[in-house]
């Protein structure tokens, strides 16, 4: 049970560290937000919200956005302190047993399971080759055979493509970007 439950109006906050959200305390806390949010029609299916599964959710009575102390370096030693002086009182319990797990379609593809297969093997990293990017005449008795002379005219037309884009890409930039952010900035105000 809360301790401001019933307090007078006037009375201050039990909380050294929370002047703002006195009001809130002497109103029954956010606990007492969360039975009233919970009754609400529209809510959960059996009208219990997930943090109420804690057995002491009516004393939770914190409100971080607007508790502003908290930003100070002294402030959060305090609570960092105070956090883990609690940690040792109990025995953590897994909030997520009783939730389904959730299905990654993305993270079973074929490109993820080889990653998730390297990593677990611990090979390094294959970066992005670039090679194939570079475009040098074949040299040697190569320079005589006309299959790597293909081959490096085939990277230079790839390279020319590129620079083609990027082009078509910066001129759209130019005529179109002003106009695009202007769009894109009167749509998220919105």
């Amino acid at each position: 049970k809360m301790a401001t439950e019933g307090a007078p109006p006037d009375a201050p906050s039990p909380h050294p560290l929370c002047g703002v959200c006195s009001l809130v305390c002497r109103l029954g806390g956010v606990g007492a937000m969360a039975v009233a949010v919970a009754a609400t029609p529209g809510g959960v299916d059996d009208g219990k919200l997930l943090f109420m599964e804690n057995e002491h959710y009516a004393l939770v009575d914190a409100l971080p956005y607007i508790d502003t102390q908290l930003g100070s370096m002294e402030v959060a030693q305090q609570v960092k302190a105070l956090i883990d002086e609690e940690m040792t009182l109990f025995e953590p319990r897994d909030y997520l047993e009783g939730l389904p797990a959730p299905e990654l379609p993305l993270l079973s593809g074929e490109a993820f399971q080889k990653e998730f297969e390297r990593i677990e093997a611990g090979a390094p990293f294959q970066g992005v080759d670039i090679y194939k990017y570079t475009v040098e005449e074949p040299k040697g008795p190569a320079a005589q055979d006309h299959v790597p002379w293909r081959k490096a005219a085939e990277g230079a037309q790839l390279q020319l493509e590129y620079n083609r884009l990027r082009l078509v890409n910066l001129e759209m930039l130019e005529r179109w970007g002003g106009k695009a952010w202007i769009a894109h900035t009167a749509g998220v105000r919105a």
